[in-house]
């Protein structure tokens, strides 16, 4: 039997990820709020944890309408989930070869994350007007067997910054296989979180997960 362990959104691409043992809301569009966020550079241009690992500080935490974000040395930073009125400009976004929309979260926002990270930025929301595809030759092996994966290839609606897919799934035997592997190299295990995924399970052979159809 297959068991869920874990759900997680990570609001902010590339910042910590909040928690849902409770559950959470889900759509086509993936889990609600997840990737909602995104931290660009000057030229625009998204920030990731590879360049600027500071961001794995960084946590968010979605709830009663509004967006907290705490990290170290830094006092917590609210603000409303509700856009400003008449403030809903369109920035065009890259999402490696994936072109979307963001919103800019404004100057209190970028001030914060630009002090914390030491680099001059700006927070963009998920704009109301984005429409993204996901990648296609991610689901390419899978389109023979089901027709259901077809419909994912069309514009979604809400989809936010991630990198290519709505869903990330992780298993934990995989993991167990691969530390096995890591360990007997002489290297530390590493965490689930490394893998910054939105569902996680048991039940599954190790790397079984690769054959399941949706």
């Amino acid at each position: 039997m297959i068991t869920i362990t874990g759900l997680f959104t990570h609001p902010i691409k590339s910042c910590a990820a909040q928690a849902h043992p409770q559950g959470v809301e889900v759509s086509v569009a993936g889990l609600a709020f997840d990737r909602e966020w995104v931290v660009v550079d000057q030229q625009g241009v998204f920030m990731t944890q590879r360049r600027w690992p500071r961001m794995a500080l960084i946590q968010p935490l979605v709830q009663d309408g509004q967006i907290t974000v705490q990290a170290p040395g830094m006092d917590p930073l609210s603000w409303s989930l509700d856009a400003p009125a008449g403030d809903n400009v369109a920035v065009s976004v890259r999402i490696w070869s994936s072109d979307t929309l963001g919103r800019d979260e404004g100057d209190q926002v970028a001030q914060w994350f630009s002090d914390f990270l030491q680099t001059p930025c700006r927070v963009l929301r998920n704009h109301s007007r984005a429409r993204r595809y996901v990648l296609t030759e991610r689901v390419r092996p899978w389109e023979e067997k089901s027709q259901g994966w077809r419909q994912i290839g069309d514009q979604i609606n809400g989809f936010g910054f991630a990198d290519a897919l709505p869903f990330l799934f992780t298993n934990e035997a995989s993991l167990e296989e691969l530390n096995r592997l890591v360990q007997q190299s002489g290297e530390q295990a590493v965490p689930m979180n490394r893998f910054r995924a939105n569902v996680v399970f048991e039940g599954l052979p190790a790397y079984e997960e690769d054959y399941v159809l949706g």
